[in-house]
């Protein structure tokens, strides 16, 4: 499936979603439920030097001078009230118009779809985690948080899986949150040494078909994706052995603080007007409030081999094989030459010596496409490193699909091949040791397993037919947590509510009851990876099953693009419009054909080019433009101030 078909769905229905649909409560705001593990939960915001760190593999871009990513982890509260995070990163009005244009609008449009009432009250959603928390001391058996890196898939960040890496920390886990630099997020920012903003790193779109030119751009990427994440397992080890590092992350907003006379006002907003994200200034300084890192000496589980877990999450999944069984192969003595190593750590490097074939693998949605590149053709046919005779099979293996991937067949297969003991075949056959950990929850589509579907229920429900979203991530959860646990993990027991030992709860969770009976056991979670459908809506796969035809169907695969061969699981048939493109456009007439001052912003907007506010310009001087409406005969438009008075 392409990646973005959910998100390419998902901004089409953004037309048939107003601000009156959030206000089925007092706060129309949309939030997170709150976490039911037993560990309040903190989080820092990170972005260190790659110069202070030696890199265990060279830089595929040197312009990529720092490594950014967000931390959650088990902490203390603090005295005083919480400090919250905002989901939305800073600077939000560019992250606003990111993810518009990420998800198909043109820049004019993305220029104006920020000020949207309702989009902008994502500024004020806010993670249920504690800024810059002190953290908790680990458990006394082992000393030492578990810790587990977790990669985002296209058009996430470091922030779009905060719901599901949060809920993981309250149960005693460290998980890492890359924000990758490689043109999948929809926006980055790249310091240099002294903090100041030097790249802006936006979204690269590339074709989802199996095509030479691609193959190279998806090697580029995830060239720099195992890069980062070597990267971040080194920073992780200078941590833990007490060495301070720079960090120029922060979760307070980001003030410009004009140089060289180049800006006469400093302010956010300001810039943010006169720029419109279309261009970063070639030098800016933030002031930022720097978080300290030098709390999680001694305290991070990142030494013992094998005991780091690495997950993602689609492009993130296959970012997360691809780095394992690149370091695990190495360069490869008996490869081919046609075999390119996409990151070439030494084999005496930390990061060699901490994958091995114990080490947890927890992949959501894995999207294969990216790893049957030409050039790594010899790694693909290479089994997982839990096959190895050390190992443990598949048992510390997890892929949990959506009911879409599920649906995805050519995917499907692929994704049974790579988790099997050879893959190489084309039909893998029957585990002669421990099975691989194959699940999928009923009614759930690809962005189930981001912050997106627990943002925007109504939206997900609408434009995928997806069903509870916050209970998808707590299975996702719960599973990811017992495959830990059965590995020896040192991972909180689970709670009951969580298990849903409670009927009522199954089927309709109640978040405050949530919190009121919240009680953690030590009991272990086996139900949720037994294989005799012990939990509702949540369906067993094997690896060797319906596999019939396999060989012939993947040649016939070959021939679609992703988003035809997953179009009519989600989005009707290619070429023609499904519900969810009826509902959407059906309801946007309905938004735009409304005379008030949005709709004549908008067009007005559109035709200039300039963002619009209360029927003016935001730039100096620029003139509001008319627009004629598209008819056979000619109207005269009214200006902008009289359509706005006409209107109220």
């Amino acid at each position: 499936m392409d990646p973005t078909q959910d998100f390419n769905l998902f901004s089409q229905a953004f037309a048939a979603e107003n601000s009156l649909s959030f206000i089925s409560g007092l706060n129309p705001t949309p939030s997170f439920p709150s976490y039911s593990g037993p560990y309040p939960v903190g989080t820092i915001d990170c972005e260190v030097p790659a110069s202070e760190v030696l890199s265990p593999s060279p830089a595929p871009d040197p312009s990529i001078t720092t490594v950014s990513f967000r931390i959650f982890y088990p902490c203390n509260p603090p005295q005083q009230g919480p400090k919250s995070v905002y989901w939305l990163p800073d600077p939000q009005r560019q992250y606003l118009k990111a993810y518009a244009q990420f998800l198909g609008a043109s820049s004019n449009l993305s220029g104006f779809v920020q000020y949207l009432p309702f989009l902008q009250l994502l500024n004020w959603t806010t993670i249920p985690a504690i800024r810059n928390a002190y953290m908790r001391t680990p458990p006394k058996d082992s000393g030492r948080w578990p810790v587990m890196v977790f990669s985002h898939g296209l058009g996430g960040s470091k922030n779009a899986y905060s719901h599901l890496c949060g809920s993981l920390a309250s149960y005693g886990l460290v998980v890492i949150a890359p924000d990758h630099r490689d043109g999948s997020a929809p926006v980055s920012f790249v310091r240099d040494a002294n903090g100041n903003v030097v790249k802006k790193v936006d979204y690269h779109p590339l074709p989802h078909t199996a095509a030479k030119t691609t193959e190279e751009a998806r090697d580029q990427q995830l060239k720099i994706r195992l890069w980062e994440l070597g990267m971040i397992h080194k920073i992780l080890v200078q941590l833990d052995h007490g060495r301070k590092l720079t960090n120029f992350g922060g979760d307070k907003p980001i003030e410009f603080q004009p140089q060289q006379g180049l800006y006469s006002k400093d302010s956010l907003a300001a810039l943010a007007s006169r720029f419109m994200g279309d261009k970063v200034p070639d030098t800016y300084k933030p002031s930022l409030v720097k978080g300290d890192l030098s709390m999680f000496a001694s305290k991070l589980d990142v030494h013992s081999p094998g005991k780091i877990a690495w997950a993602g999450h689609s492009f993130g999944a296959a970012s997360v094989v691809q780095f394992i069984k690149t370091v695990y192969y190495g360069p490869g003595a008996n490869a081919p030459a046609s075999y390119q190593p996409l990151y070439k750590p030494g084999k005496s490097s930390s990061i060699a010596r901490q994958i091995t074939p114990q080490s947890p693998v927890l992949l959501l949605d894995l999207w294969c496409l990216p790893l049957e590149s030409s050039s790594t053709q010899w790694l693909w046919q290479k089994p997982m490193p839990s096959y190895a005779e050390s190992g443990p099979a598949g048992a510390n293996l997890l892929a949990v699909l959506s009911e879409a991937f599920f649906k995805w067949r050519g995917n499907l297969l692929q994704t049974k091949r790579i988790l099997s003991e050879k893959p190489s075949l084309k039909k893998p056959p029957k585990p002669k040791r421990a099975a691989p950990n194959i699940f999928y929850p009923v009614g759930s589509a690809h962005l189930s397993q981001s912050d997106f579907g627990v943002l925007f229920p109504f939206m997900t429900k609408r434009a995928f037919g997806a069903k509870d979203p916050a209970r998808v991530l707590r299975l996702n959860t719960r599973a990811i947590l017992q495959v830990l646990r059965n590995l020896k993990f040192e991972v909180a027991g689970h709670a009951p509510i969580d298990m849903e030992e409670s009927r009522s709860l199954a089927s309709k969770p109640d978040l405050a009851q949530m919190v009121q009976t919240k009680r953690i056991t030590d009991k272990q979670d086996e139900k949720i990876l037994s294989t005799d459908g012990g939990v509702q809506g949540w369906t067993a796969v094997k690896i060797e099953e319906g596999l019939e035809g396999a060989e012939s169907f993947l040649r016939s695969e070959q021939k679609k693009t992703p988003a035809q061969a997953v179009a009519k699981n989600e989005a009707g048939k290619p070429g023609k419009p499904g519900p969810v493109q009826a509902v959407a456009k059906n309801e946007a007439k309905k938004m735009l054909g409304k005379a008030g001052p949005d709709a004549a912003n908008a067009k007005n907007k559109l035709a200039s080019g300039k963002p619009i506010a209360n029927g003016k310009p935001l730039t100096n001087g620029a003139p509001v433009l008319k627009v004629k409406p598209k008819t056979k005969t000619p109207v005269k438009t009214k200006p902008v101030e009289k359509a706005k008075a006409q209107s109220q």
